[in-house]
């Protein structure tokens, strides 16, 4: 039993649920255990990205510049134009940039070409915050670092080398178009209408402990991807939060068929639309079917929410991911777990109960905020009994969200119990608007239709409430049944609220989330709320539920997960 607070007034709620999502498959033994792979080239005991790409500091001289700047001193008592600093600039030198605010700025040039082990970097002055209305990198081996950008950032070809380090990209996205570019440590985000990375004609590219969020259709006619790649090669996406972005968090499309080849997805926390609106309608998880794209691994991974949409490519390896809803049946996997699927095109997909597949749902810290680290003491809804699986060669190990070791048996994109993550956290979504439901709803899981080409429409309906209430000094106690309705394949969800009364209760579990919010329609006025579940399409299994209690005074209070059995 956990105990929670809550604002205010004590509320005690019982949870009494079932799931509607796929049956529950026994774990496959493995005769052997899966191979070690070669030592990860960055190293084992990485703990920051910086140490994990190299980024040294700077060893040359120091330009100071302005918005206002003037001459060619380019000091700190009498900096000089941006673009004049630039120019001075030799490889190992620093562009400091003063407070304020600059136009657009486009790097054409340095003194000396700079290269990615000997940058020119551009930063701000310490403890200042400089925004810039888009950035134009065309200059060779430029680091630039902690800028708020506006405005679109656009990695020309000829920017070979070029970083990008703790940025707050807002409003617009970035597009890497150069051999050799980086992306760190940075937040990019609220985009309309445009993509939040954009990859495409470059090689040799990292993509590495960013936020990338909220981008929409809303302000024009292009689709809004989180991550879209193209007509690249050579591409490593790992250890990012990704979600909320319209069209999809990833999607490999087909550009000028050109082809995209060897690309590794690793360790990245992804989710759909927390909340289905205007502002993100569709949030395909992941969109790899193109048969142009070869030779790409996508593996620990924690797709939360969101349609998975991944086809039998050449040279696919698809291992240790949570897949939160299968859009197809035949999607090829080994070594993952599986929330729900697309009941309406199968009873269970292909690959679940072998291969080291099963179904489950993995409990996270704070779905809804996208922190999906799993307690160490929830470690067994991430665990599979893998069986042995071929990486290509010279891939490395796979380290988490984290930068910690997996052990053999974790699936995902975290290992439960070691260091949170210190990025960015993302803020609570509201709840979705879900109408009354009567009380014979039958719970299932959507059904959607065949995958076309055509952006996603059949994600599940957003997450589950948080497990953690607000915090008081009134403790909130949970306590689960389940009452079965013999020949009758009902169940009944049962809330109690304890010490005080209730305006609404929504039951929810992954898929799905249903609101009552009528108290008059209760005996005590708003103190027992029931709902009455048909089970007869749902497989035998044992399912997480929570509640969530709407007070008329205070926030609301949630229970933590429960299991609660159908059939057997």
């Amino acid at each position: 039993m956990t105990l929670h607070r809550a604002a205010r007034t004590t509320v005690m709620v019982v949870a009494m649920a079932v799931l509607v999502l796929g049956a529950v498959y026994s774990l496959l033994p493995s005769a052997t255990p899966a191979p070690s792979a070669a030592p990860s080239p960055d190293g084992a005991e990485i703990t920051t990205v910086s140490e994990a790409v190299g980024l040294q500091e700077p060893t040359g001289q120091e330009r100071t510049v302005s918005p206002i700047g003037s001459g060619a001193e380019c000091s700190a008592a009498a900096p000089c134009s941006a673009a004049s600093g630039l120019l001075q600039a030799d490889p190992g030198d620093v562009v400091t940039l003063a407070a304020g605010s600059y136009p657009e700025l486009t790097i054409e040039a340095t003194a000396t070409a700079a290269s990615q082990e000997d940058p020119v970097i551009v930063r701000p002055a310490a403890g200042q915050t400089v925004d810039v209305a888009g950035l134009q990198v065309k200059a060779p081996g430029v680091r630039i670092e902690g800028l708020r950008v506006t405005d679109t950032l656009y990695v020309h070809p000829t920017a070979t080398g070029a970083t990008l380090r703790d940025l707050h990209v807002d409003g617009a996205g970035v597009f890497l178009r150069a051999n050799g570019s980086r992306l760190l440590d940075s937040v990019i985000e609220n985009g309309s209408s445009i993509d939040g990375v954009q990859i495409k004609d470059g090689s040799d590219i990292l993509v590495q402990g960013n936020t990338i969020r909220s981008f929409d259709q809303l302000g024009g006619p292009l689709h809004a991807d989180c991550i879209q790649l193209f007509d690249a090669r050579d591409v490593v996406i790992r250890q990012n939060t990704i979600h909320d972005c319209d069209n999809a968090s990833f999607i490999f499309s087909g550009g000028r068929g050109q082809g995209i080849d060897n690309v590794l997805i690793e360790s990245n926390f992804v989710m759909g639309c927390r909340v289905q609106s205007e502002a993100c309608r569709y949030g395909t998880a992941i969109d790899l079917r193109l048969e142009i794209a070869r030779n790409v691994t996508v593996r620990n991974n924690t797709f939360a929410t969101g349609s998975v949409r991944i086809g039998a490519i050449p040279g696919l390896v698809n291992d240790r991911n949570y897949f939160g809803f299968l859009s197809a049946c035949d999607t090829p996997m080994t070594n993952s777990i599986v929330g729900t699927w697309n009941l309406g095109l199968c009873a269970a997909p292909d690959a679940l109960g072998r291969d080291g597949n099963r179904q489950g749902v993995p409990a996270f810290v704070d779905q809804p905020t996208v922190d999906l680290h799993v307690p160490e003491t929830q470690r067994p809804t991430t665990s599979v009994t893998p069986v042995p699986v071929t990486y290509p060669a010279g891939l490395g190990t796979a380290l988490d969200f984290d930068g910690q070791p997996f052990s053999a048996s974790t699936v995902g994109a975290d290992e439960p119990g070691t260091a949170p993550a210190t990025g960015q956290p993302s803020p609570i979504a509201p709840p979705p608007a879900s109408p009354d439901t009567p009380s014979d709803t039958p719970l299932l899981p959507p059904t959607d239709a065949p995958s076309t080409d055509a952006p996603s429409t059949d994600a599940p309906s957003t997450d589950a409430p948080s497990t953690d209430a607000p915090s008081t000094d009134a403790p909130l106690t949970i306590e689960v049944d389940a009452e079965t309705r013999p020949r009758t394949d009902t169940v009944v969800l049962t809330a109690t609220i304890g010490g005080g009364t209730a305006t609404a209760v929504t039951f929810s579990v992954p898929g799905a989330s249903y609101r009552i919010s009528s108290p008059g329609a209760t005996l005590d006025g708003g103190r027992t709320w029931t709902l009455e579940v048909n089970t007869r399409r749902i497989p035998d299994g044992s399912y997480p539920v929570l509640a969530e209690a709407a007070p008329a005074v205070g926030e609301p209070v949630r229970s933590t997960p429960t299991l609660v059995s159908v059939g057997g």
